[in-house]
């Protein structure tokens, strides 16, 4: 488990960018928690600005939230390490949720239905 480090002072932008990513997406403490192997507490900590996690910790709340460390610790304004993602939401104002979606949702498709899409839109 990642150590901690008590932070003293105004909320860092770590506390703030991770309550506000968790508050976007509805995610709990409880389930932060789960996701990361740390304790409920320990998140609740975080949120608040009264301790902060080491790198290790850093990366596995990063990771179960889908978002870039740097972009946690605002080193970053991109919230994925997929730049090309970041960059299609840029180019036509579609949320980077919704263009990680439809490259999964695309990947299940065969050749002819990628060709074709009217063949998608007419399946019942």
């Amino acid at each position: 488990m990642g150590r901690s480090t008590k932070v003293t002072g105004e909320k860092s932008a770590f506390a703030k960018n991770l309550s506000d990513i968790m508050e976007e997406r509805k995610i709990t403490h409880i389930a932060l928690a789960e996701a990361t192997g740390f304790r409920r507490q320990t998140i609740g900590q975080y949120c608040a600005g009264v301790s902060k996690p080491d790198t290790e910790g850093l990366i596995k709340i990063a990771k179960a939230l889908g978002v870039s460390a740097n972009w946690l610790l605002s080193l970053s304004i991109h919230r994925t390490i997929d730049a090309s993602a970041e960059g299609a939401a840029e180019y036509t104002g579609i949320e980077e949720w919704a263009i990680s979606w439809l490259r999964t949702y695309s990947s299940e498709l065969s050749e002819e239905e990628k060709s074709n899409p009217s063949l998608v839109l007419t399946q019942e």
